[in-house]
């Protein structure tokens, strides 16, 4: 898997991606940004923040609220939960709030509307959703003619099963999509019988599978760049240290999460912050940093070249995007640059 900054030194790996990946370093948008002074970053800062649920994904964003990250970067955080992407979006593009949690793919399709929305780091790179069915359906072309529970008709959780079911020789004509926002009306949706399946975030689909549902499948097999950090473009502008602390708290959260020893307290910090068992929110540990470190959650908040450019691609071929090429019109890297400098 290459980052988009550790891309940059295979430049004669000939290809989109990568220079994609060498306009990223190189900042987007002219030159550096300068640094910091020591006042500045030990000033208290407190961030308006809006997130799309309540599930493992946001992880991140409790460390910073709730646990050691925050004091240690004199930084508080509100979080309000919008349930779907476009939601969040809005809420960001109206100020509501100074930083979201959306999808590349929302905020691709949110600048080519003229929004003022960038992206400045990675939350989830490999979404590690599970398609949860019925224990009745055995395979894929048992879905046929099925009800699936999912976020809307376009976002990235949808993508993703789109590409899962055309991989398994079904398309979504096959199949009877039902958008019900976030993965806490999906899974009810799929335990009360309303679907017969359902894409789940952690820690639902364990709580589904305990539950006697099967988990037919798993996207994290899949390369498709998913949850983002987004600001708007002219706020980070003018507000240039704001965004690189808050950027310099979520790398330190991503890093904190992946080290072995804070596993105990990061499940107390999930189970509380979800109202999950710890026992659930530590199967959901171990998939995301045990299993799979550094492939789910990055550890510095990176996207991927390779994941970044499917979702362009998906994006171009339903005409949703002009250039599937021009990843610097949706990510400014040069915030998350500045904040992981001495780190």
């Amino acid at each position: 898997m290459q980052t988009l900054v550790g891309t940059v030194g295979h430049a004669r790996r000939v290809g989109v991606a990568v220079v994609l990946a060498a306009s990223l370093a190189g900042g987007l948008v002219g030159g550096t940004l300068a640094t910091p002074t020591l006042a500045q970053r030990d000033r208290p800062v407190h961030f308006e923040a809006g997130i799309v649920a309540l599930t493992a994904f946001e992880w991140p964003w409790f460390v910073i609220r709730d646990g050691p990250i925050g004091p240690r970067n004199t930084a508080t955080m509100e979080i309000s939960v919008f349930e779907t992407d476009a939601r969040a979006l809005q809420a960001l593009v109206s100020s509501s709030v100074d930083v979201v949690e959306t999808s590349l793919d929302a905020v691709a399709r949110s600048v080519e509307q003229g929004a003022d929305v960038v992206i400045v780091g990675s939350e989830v790179n490999r979404p590690p959703y599970a398609l949860a069915v019925r224990d009745s359906i055995q395979s894929y072309a048992d879905l046929r003619g099925r009800r699936i529970a999912v976020t809307d008709l376009v976002g990235g959780s949808t993508v993703v099963l789109r590409l899962m079911l055309q991989a398994n020789g079904l398309s979504e004509r096959d199949v009877d999509l039902i958008p019900l926002g976030g993965t806490p009306n999906r899974y009810t949706a799929l335990t009360a019988g309303a679907t017969e399946a359902a894409i789940l975030a952690q820690p639902a689909d364990f709580r589904a599978q305990d539950e006697g549902y099967r988990l037919l499948d798993y996207t994290t097999a899949r390369d498709y760049q998913f949850t983002v950090y987004a600001v708007r473009r002219s706020w980070a502008e003018q507000n240039r240290d704001q965004v690189v602390r808050f950027m310099r708290a979520m790398v330190d959260a991503h890093r904190w999460l992946h080290e072995p020893a804070n596993r105990d307290p990061a499940v107390a910090l999930a189970a509380q912050a979800l109202r999950q068992p710890a026992e659930v929110m530590g199967r959901t540990w171990d998939l995301y940093f045990r299993d799979n470190p550094g492939r789910i959650i990055p550890r510095d908040a990176e996207l991927t070249v390779e994941g970044s450019q499917t979702v362009l691609n998906v994006l171009a071929a339903d005409g949703q995007i002009r250039d599937a090429s021009n990843l610097s019109r949706y990510v400014d890297d040069r915030y998350r640059q500045e904040a992981m400098a001495g780190r």
